[in-house]
């Protein structure tokens, strides 16, 4: 193949050449600049602004090809000096640079893309900063020497107009060059040929030493890949045990919601992740772990619980706050946190330990995946009183619910006692009156589990006010029910967030 030298056309345009490499190189420094700050502020405070396709905006494809360029051309340049006897040294930097550059960019395209659905422990986060350091400011000894030696500043160390005077173009800078291989290519295959017979017999010679060999490196390689995804960095699942120093996690369930139990929303533009944990202090002591240390993590964003919130998630239990965890008492809790509307690769990060390296802080975390559970449209249908209606296929998961009786009254009188002394105890009645223009709803029922039923029930489109003492009889309640309706046109209709049922005489 014939071509022709490009000194000529190099010496030519040899300050339009520098000012292009100066154009490219500021343009990755910045690129870069966005990087480093990037994983600067990650690795200090533990979150970073999640936005679409994170990837391309921190690292892209031109980056690649902008650095690609830069060295082909630093090559060309070099062998131009090299060949008109200057100082190549400063183009060789270049050259190896910018080619590790390209590597560099390459892999933190692969790094960005893995923050979609994952996360990087602080260690990492520390190691990506400092390589995006290092490509950040040596940028600019190369942005330097490109901007003198193109806008032409002659400055003794680079002396510029002498680089151009003797950079003369000469016919040898222009002539045409054969291209050839010359490669004989029965010699190579002859040389192939005697290589892998030989070493086929190196394999056969010494298999068993090989074999033990990999067999090693497959362990080594093995255990470290266990450790890391099953033991240090391991991801726990809904109903797995996590144990941090000596206290037992166990995430029940995760619920969204947005809409208190009578179908309002709560908040416009936002949703609530309901967590329903246990946790058992396996410790001997009594201790107050802070619900404020755990996070959330949504879409690479992170969401510290609230605990100053009404009565919206008493539905799932009791919120934790900064709860006395007595010595071997299962408690079961709820965290409770407020997010935006899109939401995705939910984790739930306990808090582990903090770690001191100078004056930086490193905190660490044990991690667990979260599958919101996904409320359904169910009707199960009419019930008489006294059958069993399974509320597996609610949120609860469990459970089992029977009216037993139902009655309309005007007022419901009742006894207790009340001790003022452990041996001075006398028997009170109290009569329960509603308010004008309702009369009281008696419900005998049967319930298997520890929820607050009555809540979802709903009468004519609304939900009916509890006002059973605390101190009335088990297994009853009373409802304030409007007093056009009567016992023979009475229908519960319960509604537990979509699984829909009533019950009639």
């Amino acid at each position: 193949m014939i071509i022709r030298k490009p000194y000529a056309f190099l010496i030519k345009y040899f300050k339009i050449i520098h000012i292009i490499l100066f154009v490219l190189m500021s343009y990755l420094t910045y690129k870069t600049r966005l990087v480093y700050f990037f994983f600067r502020d990650y690795a200090g405070t533990g979150t970073y602004t999640y936005i679409n396709n994170i990837a391309s905006f921190y690292v892209n494809i031109f980056m690649v090809f902008v650095a690609l360029v830069l060295v082909v051309l630093l090559i060309l340049i070099y062998l131009l000096m090299k060949q008109k006897e200057k100082k190549v040294l400063i183009y060789l930097l270049g050259t190896i640079f910018y080619f590790l550059s390209f590597i560099s960019y390459i892999f933190f395209i692969t790094v960005f893309r893995n923050l979609e659905y994952s996360s990087y422990n602080t260690q990492i986060l520390l190691l990506f900063r400092d390589i995006s350091l290092f490509i950040y400011y040596l940028n600019y000894i190369f942005i330097v020497i490109a901007f003198i030696r193109g806008f032409g500043f002659n400055i003794k160390q680079f002396n510029f107009g002498k680089d151009l005077m003797e950079l003369d173009i000469s016919d040898e800078d222009r002539e045409e060059i054969e291209v050839s291989s010359g490669i004989d290519y029965e010699n190579v295959s002859n040389f192939v040929r005697r290589r892998k017979r030989n070493f086929m017999y190196y394999i056969k010679e010494n298999s068993f030493i090989l074999t033990f060999l990999l067999g090693m490196i497959l362990v080594f390689f093995g255990a470290k890949l266990y450790i890391t995804n099953f033991i240090t960095d391991k991801v726990y699942s809904i109903g797995e045990i996590v144990n941090i120093q000596n206290v037992e996690y166990v995430i029940n369930n995760c619920f969204i919601i947005n809409k208190d139990s009578s179908g309002n929303i709560i908040k416009e533009n936002a949703n609530y992740v309901i967590i329903d944990l246990n946790i058992i202090n396996k410790n001997t002591n009594d201790i107050t772990i802070s619900s404020n240390v755990h996070r959330l993590k949504v879409n690479n964003k992170y969401y510290y619980n609230i605990t100053n919130v009404n009565s919206n998630f008493d539905e799932f239990g009791t919120i934790y706050k900064n709860k006395i965890l007595k010595s071997n008492e299962n408690n079961n809790l709820i965290l409770v946190y407020e997010i935006e509307n899109n939401y995705q690769n939910m984790l739930l990060e306990l808090f582990q330990e903090r770690e001191e390296h100078g004056n930086e802080a490193i905190f660490h975390y044990k991690k667990v995946k979260l599958e919101p559970y996904e409320f359904k449209e169910i009707d199960l249908g009419s019930f008489a009183l006294n059958q069993v209606i399974s509320l597996n296929n609610s949120y609860f998961g469990q459970g089992e619910f029977s009216i037993l009786n139902m009655d309309i009254k005007e007022n419901v009188s009742y006894k207790y006692n009340k001790c003022i002394t452990e041996d001075k105890c006398y028997e009170y009645e109290k009569i329960i009156i509603p308010n004008q223009g309702y009369n009281i709803l008696k419900i005998n029922y049967k319930l298997d589990i520890d929820k607050n039923l009555f809540r979802y029930l709903i009468i004519n489109n609304k939900t009916l006010k509890n006002i059973t003492p605390n101190n009335y009889e088990e297994n009853s309640v009373l409802l304030e029910i409007p007093n056009d309706i009567s016992s023979d046109n009475l229908i519960l209709n319960f509604n537990i967030r979509g699984v829909k049922f009533n019950i009639v005489r």
